[in-house]
């Protein structure tokens, strides 16, 4: 893997070509390759180190309001980085599963808190503060952020519907232990052979859940939002 300072060396130049040419000469220049580039900046929001981090979210608000400046929106752009962002976070899971860092779901959250920091500086971005900010977009910023957040929560809630049977890299991965309320969910349904990994996801999943599959589905328009 390539050392942070490449990284901020990368996106310090990226972040200058930005600022320089402008994001309508961006965009053209990396043409059908925006997808590989979300994915590239996703990834290093999910860095383990400040700067990159910092680097990367810097980056994106550039983007975001560059856009928005320019075109009056930053839906498309928004779109691309929403739709990448569950193969991203299956890949960052899985990284940390071969480096040997995750052996239950409590590693599987904490792998991803840099992301979630992150997307949440970027929602935090204030325009009184940061001229690259409109005022008129913070709201769609917000949307876009508690979006990708609400995608992550899907992500993790699909590996712990998955119960007993969670399997990442090869590696089975404890879901949770069974506790007390997973051992009264049994007996009160008076069958002690009743599957494990059924009484886990019945008793683990809140209405949280509910709130934030359906919160990122209404990100994409009504034709789309079932199959993303």
């Amino acid at each position: 893997p390539q050392s942070p300072v490449t990284h901020l060396r990368a996106l310090g130049g990226a972040s200058q070509a930005l600022d320089k040419f402008g994001v309508a000469l961006f965009l053209e220049a990396v043409d059908e390759s925006l997808e590989h580039w979300a994915r590239m900046v996703l990834t290093l929001m999910n860095s383990t180190s400040l700067s990159v981090r910092s680097m990367s979210v810097d980056f994106i608000v550039s983007l975001l309001g560059g856009a928005f400046e320019e075109g009056g929106n930053m839906d498309e752009i928004a779109l691309v980085f929403v739709t990448v962002l569950p193969e991203v976070v299956a890949r960052e899971i899985a990284l940390f599963s071969v480096s040997g860092k995750i052996s239950n779901m409590k590693d599987v959250e904490c792998s991803l808190w840099p992301l979630r920091r992150a997307l949440a500086d970027v929602e935090e971005t204030n325009p009184l503060d940061d001229d690259r900010v409109d005022p008129q977009l913070s709201p769609f910023l917000g949307t876009f952020c508690r979006t990708c957040q609400a995608v992550i929560d899907s992500v993790l809630i699909e590996l712990r519907l998955k119960g007993s049977q969670c399997v990442i890299v090869g590696s089975r991965i404890q879901v949770s232990p069974e506790n007390d309320l997973a051992k009264s969910f049994r007996m009160d349904h008076g069958n002690r052979n009743v599957n494990r990994s059924e009484s886990l996801c019945s008793v683990h999943t809140f209405d949280a859940d509910e709130e934030s599959v359906f919160e990122a589905a209404n990100f994409f328009l009504p034709e789309t939002a079932p199959s993303q």
